[in-house]
């Protein structure tokens, strides 16, 4: 096979796939070295914050309000399936039928598939409310910073103008 003829790869493309393979999206047939352990850390914060970012644009959250109610709601559905849940579990230890245990099982497992989801999302949730803070200082922090690049300080100003005076 010649790579002669092939067309060059460059520009966004490159940089895209070459990102892809870095972090193990496209995989190669041969091993990778593992990431740093801080890498592995900024790559958790970054799932973690797309992850919060989703629940708030799917769920329509704008306030911290808004994100309670949605906390209370899911609280609601948990406690309802998880209710179900039990009463599945009391009819299976009951249950002598072979056949019926069987299907007493799958629709135990069915309302635990259904509970995973929500747990996620309440653990979603909660992250949204904790970070909130954090975000909004270092948005602030941010802020100050380009604030102070654009516009440097007038204390310089004002210790030229008290040395004239004296």
């Amino acid at each position: 096979c010649s790579f002669r003829h092939t067309k060059k790869i460059g520009g966004f493309w490159a940089l895209y796939l070459h990102y892809c393979y870095f972090f193990g999206l496209l995989h190669k047939k041969r091993m990778r070295a593992p990431l740093s352990p801080g890498l592995q850390e900024a790559c958790r914060r970054t799932r973690q914050f797309c992850e919060q970012l989703r629940l708030v644009h799917r769920a329509q959250l704008h306030t911290v309000g808004d994100v309670e109610r949605f906390l209370d709601a899911l609280a609601r559905q948990i406690g309802q399936l998880r209710a179900e849940r039990n009463q599945c579990y009391n009819r299976l230890r009951r249950c002598r039928d072979v056949q019926r245990r069987t299907e007493l099982r799958q629709e135990c497992d069915g309302y635990t598939a259904a509970l995973q989801p929500l747990y996620r999302q309440r653990k979603t949730a909660r992250w949204v409310l904790g970070t909130r803070a954090d975000m909004q200082a270092a948005l602030r922090a941010e802020r100050a910073l380009r604030q102070s690049l654009v516009h440097p300080p007038k204390q310089r100003k004002r210790e030229r103008e008290q040395e004239r005076e004296r």
